[in-house]
């Protein structure tokens, strides 16, 4: 299976470079990026190379923590901002609660 508009590591490892862009603009190492959303280095590293698939969850993590919309970070638009969030609607209730696990 091919991804539109991602670089690929075989077939089933999208690789999004935007990620390793957000971080490097924010000053961030691998590992504080780690610490701040939850996952460990490692993996960490490991998503921003591309050698192993970002989970779902995960990149809505990023979206948060970076404030940038998911489809900026999957490369499917080039604007940054997020789209608008409600403050108490029942998605954002259920991302925000499943990203926190």
């Amino acid at each position: 299976m091919a991804y539109p508009n991602v670089k690929n590591c075989g077939e089933t490892c999208p690789f999004y470079p935007r990620i390793g862009e957000l971080r490097w603009e924010h000053h961030l190492s691998c590992a504080e990026v780690a610490r701040r959303t939850g996952v460990s280095p490692h993996t960490y590293r490991n998503y921003e190379l591309g050698r192993v698939p970002i989970r779902a969850k995960f990149v809505i993590r990023l979206a948060y923590f970076y404030n940038v919309s998911i489809d900026y970070i999957v490369e499917l638009i080039d604007q940054r901002e997020p789209h608008q969030r409600k403050k108490q609607d029942a998605v954002s209730s259920i991302l925000l609660f499943y990203c926190n696990q």
